[in-house]
């Protein structure tokens, strides 16, 4: 079944780097921007915005970025590590500016 799953997912990358490529540069590189730059972000809005980034690097449209570098932020960008790595309890909005500092600081590298 993961196998299958697999598959797909990269048939699906194919299709839409044929169909419109330029569409697809444009999704990766908006969310990128958006990570590197904000001040404040949801759990919901970072996983979103993940999520296009990994398609980006996955299909070769963004190579400013690692692998490795992807996966530490989307490990480590949840409420629990973002409070831990702070070394006390935060309420929403200091979770959310803690969790963009933390991409900036990443993605910025």
């Amino acid at each position: 079944l993961s196998q299958e799953l697999v598959s797909q997912e990269r048939k699906h990358r194919l299709l839409l780097q044929q169909e419109d490529p330029l569409a697809l540069e444009d999704e990766v590189y908006r969310a990128y921007g958006l990570l590197k730059s904000a001040r404040r972000i949801s759990y919901d809005e970072a996983m979103s915005n993940l999520s296009s980034v990994r398609l980006g690097i996955a299909t070769a449209v963004l190579d400013e970025l690692d692998y490795q570098s992807w996966q530490q932020v989307f490990i480590e960008c949840g409420a629990g590590s973002i409070q831990l790595r702070a070394g006390q309890e935060l309420n929403q909005n200091q979770i959310a500016e803690q969790r963009a500092q933390f991409i900036r600081e990443v993605f910025n590298k």
